[in-house]
């Protein structure tokens, strides 16, 4: 009878031991996924950021030359301030481009065990 019990604690011992290490796994798989995402993330996010940088620098551009173009009387009041409302609105969206880059920068780091910053 004690041969039984010890060998029914062991294979129980053996099960336990088996899901311990599958349950390792599946966290190791669910880290690696979470991290592959944070990268890629962070890429979208740098390529957004971009894009931003270089509509704002265009929207600076194109209010600089309505500027000049108000100023010799090519242009009205309400051209260059739809042109100013087109620069605040780039300038608006490099902002929150620049915050995507740090969000998906934290996000990486949490993913990869790291303090924020």
């Amino acid at each position: 009878f004690d041969s039984l019990r010890t060998s029914g604690k062991r294979a129980q011992n053996t099960a336990q031991l088996e899901q311990v290490h599958q349950m390792r796994i599946d966290k190791e798989r669910a880290i690696a996924v979470e991290k592959r995402t944070a990268e890629r993330e962070l890429g979208k996010a740098i390529a957004f950021d971009d894009a931003a940088q270089k509509a704002y620098a265009a929207a600076l551009e194109a209010l600089r030359n309505s500027r000049e173009s108000f100023d010799q009387g090519l242009i009205t009041s309400y051209e260059l301030l739809q042109t100013e409302r087109t620069e605040r609105q780039q300038e608006s969206q490099r902002r929150q481009a620049e915050l995507g880059v740090w969000s998906a920068l934290f996000s990486l780091r949490r993913a990869l065990g790291l303090p924020p910053l």
